[in-house]
């Protein structure tokens, strides 16, 4: 193996090729670091490829899997957060329980970036994994202590929103400080953020630019994002569509599907750019690819609309309901107006008021109204 990767670093064609061949043959006699070699090969390609290859993150992911399996713990920590992004892509209900389970162990060898992830999946928490602040709060800030310093930025961030800890801004702050100093560009975000909303600190955009566009410079889609927004809303600086445009291409470019969504609402509304439905459905599919919702409720608006494609409300209906499926209210919001008014689907008040509902508990202010003139006219309920 040591030999592989040491031909694999000349510049002779034919010695590289030997060394891959070398390496290989050091996989097939169980050689670890040989297993997390091409694993990590693999992942280095994927993460500069703008397109998703499955079969190839397969590949890495066994990769990895093999070498966990014999208990090397780097790779065991590249395996359990490889499996959980790749799970997420999934359409499937997939069991997160071994991704867990494998950062868990490399935690307890002592692999702090495992112990930042866990924290990290435990503090935000999602479909998959439930959420639990405290664990969340004791895994960062063990991974903080030991210097990880992205877990001391987001330290910071549990301090801004009380996760697992009593909200302090103040401390926050100095987290935030702190991680930035030693070049975290996750905490140059948040920091940024907070500036920029004058959460805990008083509110100064041309500060919140500044870190802003310092996190950009390290690759920070969030950042990228953010900056973008306020370019394309005129937050603290002057409206520039063509500025916002430009860093949501940024982001797309490093595989951000916020990005492939923002960019794709601006297509479809022709903000900055014109009118482009079909280019708008092609950034919508490439969010849709990577899980997110709102690209989902788009997609079956364009459907239900004729924007870009032929009206087609079975097809809608699909879209509303695989965002519905992870969570949206505007995808149960659409679909309730179909249903009340028996558009595509057999006319059922009863599952419209359902569905209103449900889009009205995640604070989605269109079914507010909607819910309020049936209750005006009587729709499936008593006049009230």
């Amino acid at each position: 193996f040591k030999y592989g990767v040491y031909l694999i670093s000349l510049p002779d064609k034919e010695k590289q090729e030997e060394g891959n061949e070398l390496i290989k043959n050091a996989v097939s006699k169980k050689c670890i670091k040989a297993m997390h070699y091409i694993g990590t090969k693999l992942e280095n390609e994927i993460k500069n490829s703008k397109n998703d290859d499955k079969e190839k993150e397969i590949e890495m992911i066994n990769y990895f899997k093999q070498s966990s399996y014999e208990g090397y713990a780097k790779s065991m920590n590249e395996y359990g957060q490889n499996l959980f992004k790749f799970f997420k892509k999934s359409k499937k209900g997939e069991d997160f329980s071994e991704c867990l389970h494998y950062l868990k162990i490399s935690s307890d060898k002592g692999f702090i970036d495992s112990m930042f992830v866990l924290g990290k999946y435990y503090a935000d928490g999602d479909d998959h994994i439930k959420i639990n602040p405290i664990e969340g709060e004791r895994y960062v800030r063990i991974s903080a202590k030991m210097g990880y310093v992205d877990a001391i930025g987001y330290y910071g961030t549990m301090l801004t929103d009380g996760i697992g800890v009593n909200v302090d801004i103040n401390r926050a702050i100095k987290y935030y400080k702190n991680a930035i100093a030693k070049g975290s560009s996750l905490a140059m975000n948040d920091y940024a953020y907070l500036l920029n909303i004058g959460r805990g600190v008083k509110k100064n955009c041309k500060k919140a630019i500044k870190y802003y566009k310092m996190a950009i410079d390290k690759g920070n889609v969030d950042a990228m994002n953010n900056y973008a927004y306020m370019l394309n809303f005129g937050e603290g600086v002057k409206v520039d569509l063509q500025g916002a445009i430009k860093y949501f291409k940024m982001a797309i470019d490093k595989g951000d599907e916020v990005a492939m969504l923002n960019y794709g609402e601006m297509l479809k509304n022709g903000e900055g750019c014109e009118v482009n439905y079909q280019e708008a459905i092609k950034y919508f599919k490439m969010a849709i690819d990577k899980g997110d919702p709102t690209a989902m409720n788009n997609y079956g608006n364009m459907f239900e609309l004729g924007q870009g494609v032929d009206i087609n409300y079975q097809e809608a209906i699909k879209y509303y309901k695989m965002s519905i499926d992870k969570g949206d209210p505007a995808a149960m919001c659409n679909y309730a107006k179909l249903l009340r008014d028996g558009v595509g689907v057999k006319k059922d008040l009863n599952e419209a008021i359902k569905y209103f509902k449900m889009s009205i508990d995640g604070g989605f202010e269109n079914a507010m109204y909607h819910y309020a003139n049936m209750l005006m006219d009587g729709l499936g309920v008593e006049v009230d």
